[in-house]
């Protein structure tokens, strides 16, 4: 986004009445013996359409199901749920793990070929205006500057799915570190492969390729601070002022670029206007993130959730926190002994108590 997209983005986002006309579609699949209805109902009751149950709780019913599998063919789809979509114009693909030490199998098939399913699917839909894919601003790590565009790839995506549909996992586990040693994890290996499914199916499809930088809770909507899970900055935070995480293994000097969710999915919504707007013939790619006067140091996080956590502490504090950095390596694993000693005082109590082990 550019500073001539922000009078756009007021007026869009000026008049806060909530207006739905058409189904809203969304995959997903039964866990631990909870069907996908009884997921889509808990999630209706979230805090985050609170306002939409306010003004206007019929809305919700737009919401409808599909049960699937992103690692799956199909991603899981039977026929009939395949027919259902036959009228969508916009889809968002955000499925994905972002687990970095996922199996190099695991992060393929969730990451890169559900990428290459969504679009064998999207190859059919007449009435698409629009595929927004969302992407990560660190699947391209080798560069200091990244630009919007989409850059050489590292492998062939083709050749990744191939290997992990027909070799076994033992010995794609041994390969991994050879083939992916080019790149930090398994997470942004995958999600670059992802942009190239992408890059290329953007001949016949109109594709968007959108990169946030690190998701932080919210600034405003639903409420500030709001988020609803514990991956990245907001788990390491929890862990540290529980008391629980004692030492971080990093550099103080280095700096994070951090984007709330809330501004994330504004950013999207704009992202998706304006490529379902315009007709270009290759892929559009959009950077969510801040410029570097605005990104926040180790350091500066350490000093802010110590001075938090100290006027609003933790309902549930095992150990009074004390958040410490350190780039030396053996200084942190003797550290961590603290880690080890207090997990076991704490398993010990539990186990007294009959209750599970935890820490």
């Amino acid at each position: 986004m550019n500073s001539k997209d922000l009078p756009i983005i007021s007026e869009l986002f000026r008049d806060r009445e909530i207006c739905i006309t058409e189904d809203l579609y969304l995959l997903l699949r039964s866990k631990r013996g909870v069907s996908v209805s009884d997921r889509l109902a808990e999630l209706k009751t979230c805090q985050i359409f609170s306002r939409i149950r306010q003004k206007n709780k019929d809305l919700l019913e737009k919401l409808i199901p599909l049960e699937g599998n992103s690692m799956s063919l199909k991603l899981g789809l039977s026929d009939h749920d395949l027919e259902k979509l036959e009228n969508v114009s916009v889809i968002i693909h955000s499925a994905a793990s972002v687990r970095f030490d996922d199996p190099l199998p695991k992060a393929i098939l969730m990451n890169t070929r559900s990428a290459r399913e969504l679009c064998l699917i999207a190859e059919n839909l007449k009435n698409l205006k629009v595929l927004a894919h969302i992407s990560t601003t660190y699947c391209n790590p080798k560069y200091s500057v990244i630009g919007e565009k989409v850059y050489p790839p590292l492998a062939d995506w083709r050749q990744a799915i191939k290997l992990v549909e027909n070799s076994d996992t033992d010995i794609l586990d041994i390969l991994a570190p050879k083939y992916t040693d080019f790149q930090p994890n398994t997470y942004t290996f995958t999600k670059s492969l992802a942009e190239q499914i992408m890059n290329e199916y953007s001949r016949k499809l109109p594709i968007v390729i959108f990169r946030p930088s690190i998701v932080a809770p919210s600034v405003k909507e639903p409420l500030a601070g709001w988020v609803d899970n514990f991956n990245g900055i907001t788990g390491m935070l929890a862990a540290a002022g529980s008391g629980l995480m004692r030492i971080s293994y990093a550099s103080a000097k280095v700096h994070c670029n951090f984007q709330p969710l809330d501004v994330v999915t504004r950013s999207l919504i704009i992202a998706i206007w304006k490529q379902g707007c315009s007709a270009p013939v290759d892929v559009v790619v959009f950077n969510c993130a801040c410029n570097q006067a605005k990104e926040v140091g180790g350091q500066e996080i350490n000093e802010l959730w110590m001075k938090t956590f100290s006027k609003v502490p933790l309902d549930e504090i095992v150990w009074m926190p004390n958040g410490r950095i350190t780039s030396c390596y053996y200084f942190y694993k003797i550290y961590l002994l603290l880690h080890v000693i207090s997990g076991m005082i704490i398993d010990t109590i539990l186990k007294a108590f009959k209750k599970k082990p935890m820490a």
